[in-house]
């Protein structure tokens, strides 16, 4: 499983977040955010697992902790119908923290 996280900073007081995990050769997710003063607002896009890895859910994200809940039931389910896949030997996942 491979992740990247992106910080693009506009202005002192915004700036866009781009996360995207990847396993073998398809896209598990995709989150886009916007920073400002006022708030927060963003998106995330949760992909099938299957050789065509098509968008099957887009969700509306307001705040870490929505982030971090939709990431990990989105891994979740990107894997539950994989047979070659078994959640019993997974030992750890690490979730992003934002300051």
């Amino acid at each position: 499983m491979r992740s990247e996280f992106r910080k693009y900073e506009s202005y002192q007081s915004s700036f866009d977040r781009k996360i995207a995990i990847f396993y073998l050769d398809r896209t598990i997710l995709n989150v886009s955010q916007k920073f400002n003063r006022s708030g927060s607002s963003g998106e995330m896009f949760l992909y099938e697992n299957s050789a065509a890895n098509p968008v099957i859910e887009t969700i509306k994200i307001l705040n870490t902790r929505e982030l971090n809940n939709t990431i990990k039931s989105g891994i979740e389910n990107f894997f539950a119908n994989d047979p070659t896949i078994d959640g019993k030997d997974a030992e750890s996942f690490c979730l992003y923290r934002g300051q």
